[in-house]
Formats: structure tokens, sequence, C-alpha cells
């Protein structure tokens, strides 16, 4: 993860990154989606609530814009369904 800038993780990050399943290759994807610097802690919750590439996608296509990882993990959580957008997730 060193070099995909986490390399201050704190032990409690490690953990909780292998517990959930944060991989170097789910940060890749991210990062490849402008994802970038997500702090280790919404990395754990955006892989808890299951927010991937395929969720952020189909958002986008649902025509929410400007997705930021609060907003993201906002839409997760309060169900995102596909259905018409009523303006940004905020």
């Amino acid at each position: 993860m060193n070099d995909l800038g986490y390399a201050d993780l704190s032990a409690d990050d490690l953990v909780g990154m292998r517990i959930h399943g944060v991989t170097a290759d789910f940060v890749r994807s991210l990062a490849d989606e402008g994802y970038t610097e997500v702090e280790a802690e919404d990395l754990v919750v955006m892989r808890i609530h299951g927010v991937d590439t395929d969720f952020i996608r189909e958002a986008r296509q649902d025509g929410y814009t400007d997705l930021t990882v609060g907003s993201t993990l906002f839409g997760t959580l309060k169900g995102h369904s596909g259905s018409e957008p009523q303006g940004e997730i905020r």
C-alpha cells in the first residue's frame, strides 16, 4: 500500500483494511475512477457498505455527478436504487 500513498497507516487501520477486504486492487480501482487520497477509514466504510467502482459507475450513469466519498457513501446508505436523480447526492 506504500506505493499507493498509504505509508503511514496505523496497526488498527491495517487490521481493519485486511478484515474488510481493502486491497491494493480495490484502492487502484477507486483511483482509476478519480478517488485518490481517500482516508483509510473511508476505504473500510466503502467496502463495508458495498461502494465499489460498479456502484460509482451506476450512480454516474443515473445522472449523479461530482460524487465525493461522503456523498457516495450517503447514497449507498440511503439505498441508491438506480431511480431518476433528484439532484446531486449531498
